[in-house]
């Protein structure tokens, strides 16, 4: 039988379970019904498993081709079920350059695949296979500008660039149809682009 503003987001009481070894039922399992007074605990990323988080990194150098400007490409499936957040991203390129940030919606990735790597082992219990992630970053050349520029950044050659993403407020969301791209204005240059983010299931009340 429902209780009283009933808990229905499961994973909010696993990770009070796992964080403080709980056994049995779920510790919490509706939410306050007047103000309640708050202390909030250190919460670190090797607690965002706990809240059913996975988090990646990836590193990658897109190669330059003659005449040709050089594209890097971040996207989250449209069927992928799954909210990313970007944590961290920086940048370097071959040359003095502009680079256009971008983002749009779409479901066309570019021409080659970069890997990536999990950040926490446990979702693989320690096995040497890593847990995928849903979103994919690939890499390209002679892209036109796509979706809307959300930032132009000058930067200086062979330089990396840590885009400023300097606490949560910034931290870009990536849902699913999302698509973020970076576009050198140069042609014929190598673009190196390093990527931290996490991922999770989205839940139903979020899904629109």
């Amino acid at each position: 039988m429902a209780i009283f503003n009933e808990i229905l987001s499961g994973r909010y009481n696993r990770a009070l379970q796992k964080i403080f070894a709980i056994k049995g039922s779920p510790p919490v399992r509706q939410l306050g019904g007047e103000v309640t007074p708050v202390h909030f605990l250190f919460n670190g990323v090797e607690n965002r498993f706990l809240e059913q988080w996975n988090r990646f990194g990836m590193g990658v150098t897109a190669g330059l081709v003659a005449a040709q400007n050089t594209a890097f490409q971040f996207r989250n499936p449209a069927t992928s079920g799954v909210v990313a957040v970007i944590e961290r991203i920086s940048f370097a390129e071959t040359a003095a350059d502009n680079i256009f940030v971008t983002q749009s919606t779409g479901d066309t990735q570019l021409a080659a695949a970069a890997g990536q790597r999990c950040l926490d082992n446990r979702p693989v219990r320690g096995s040497a296979t890593t847990l995928g992630a849903a979103c994919q970053s690939t890499v390209g050349n002679n892209i036109g500008i796509t979706g809307g520029v959300i930032d132009v950044v000058s930067i200086q050659a062979n330089t990396d660039y840590p885009y400023l993403i300097m606490d949560e407020n910034q931290e870009i969301t990536i849902l699913p149809s999302d698509v973020l791209y970076l576009f050198t204005s140069n042609v014929n240059v190598q673009l190196r682009v390093n990527l931290l983010w996490r991922e999770r299931a989205l839940e139903d009340s979020e899904k629109i």
